[in-house]
């Protein structure tokens, strides 16, 4: 299959996978994943630590490593990004189609310079606006949209709570009028109502400025309220696809199950082992059977949803 490049599109991955060297092998953190994203649709990509869901939206976002290893292809808003064994074009889309909410607002903001110099030097080196006048206002607006006083513009990052560290960061990512926003574990560093806090301004703020939405995370109790659809990532592989209310209420993935019921991921005794063949989940499967051990098919149902289980192939 041809990779079809449509604008209706904000990413498109065929065959994709990503993985680093170690002591002379190659350890692939994401296998063979076929993807496709609307213009301005939300999406979550769940799975626990070790699952590839930060390698595939640090892709997404143009922040692979240097020594990355890559196959297949991606394409975001147009742009080649990937292409066969190589990275040609993260340069054009990071920071500006696409920009990262992290995972830790704290440490992801400079120490030694004020909140209001970062926004000026958002401003000045992607949108090229150099007057400052023009450029305070629209910093006005930022620090409007996300709900906090002009006050903060004037802090270090030292000063800012949990909370106004997050608030800040989501207005730098939108400072630069980007396509595309992934937001990795955007509530992990946040207490219960901050977080429900959060994951609506994030929502709600993709929705006003039309920005396509990605958002990593290993609490699926937040997927219903900032995600339409929602992908389940295990060792590398997406084993399940499908809208985020659908896979809530009937899980086809027995992995799928596992989070649902689980909730809590990092709770889990399980330790993933290096892939060894066959269905990725196998090992760890309730069901599994002598069939498990072949790669199971992809399936595309009537409805949208898209699942790779032998249970469901039957």
């Amino acid at each position: 299959m041809v990779l079809n490049v449509k604008k209706e599109f904000a990413v498109q991955a065929e065959a994709l996978s990503l993985g680093y060297e170690d002591l002379g092998s190659v350890f692939w953190a994401v296998r063979d994943v076929h993807l496709e994203i609307e213009k301005g649709s939300s999406l979550c990509i769940v799975g626990e630590s070790g699952s590839g869901k930060t390698t595939l939206g640090n892709a997404i976002a143009g922040l692979l490593p240097p020594y990355v290893r890559v196959a297949g292809k991606l394409v975001i808003e147009g742009v080649e990004v990937i292409k066969d064994s190589r990275v040609i074009g993260a340069n054009k889309i990071r920071g500006r189609i696409v920009t990262k909410i992290p995972q830790n607002p704290a440490t992801s903001l400079n120490p030694y310079v004020r909140i209001e110099q970062m926004f000026y030097d958002v401003l000045r080196d992607v949108r090229g606006i150099r007057e400052k006048r023009i450029a305070r206002e629209e910093i006005s607006k930022l620090v409007s949209a996300v709900g906090l006083e002009e006050d903060v513009l004037y802090m270090y990052p030292h000063e800012l709570s949990g909370g106004m560290s997050q608030r800040v960061t989501i207005a730098l990512a939108l400072a630069s009028k980007p396509s595309i926003i992934v937001a990795d574990e955007p509530t992990s560093n946040l207490d219960a109502y901050l977080k429900g806090h959060i994951v609506r301004l994030i929502r709600d703020l993709s929705d006003k400025f039309g920005i396509s939405l990605v958002v990593i995370t290993h609490d699926i109790s937040i997927t219903e309220v900032v995600c339409k659809d929602m992908v389940v990532m295990f060792l590398g592989e997406i084993v399940e696809r499908g809208h985020v209310k659908d896979i809530i209420r009937a899980p086809l993935h027995p992995y799928s199950s596992e989070l649902i019921e689980a909730v809590n991921l990092e709770s889990a005794s399980y330790k993933p082992k290096k892939y060894a063949g066959g269905c990725v989940y196998h090992a760890r499967c309730p069901h599994a059977s002598n069939e498990c051990l072949k790669p199971p098919p992809l399936l595309k149902l009537s409805d949208g949803r898209e699942v790779k289980c032998w249970r469901q192939a039957r």
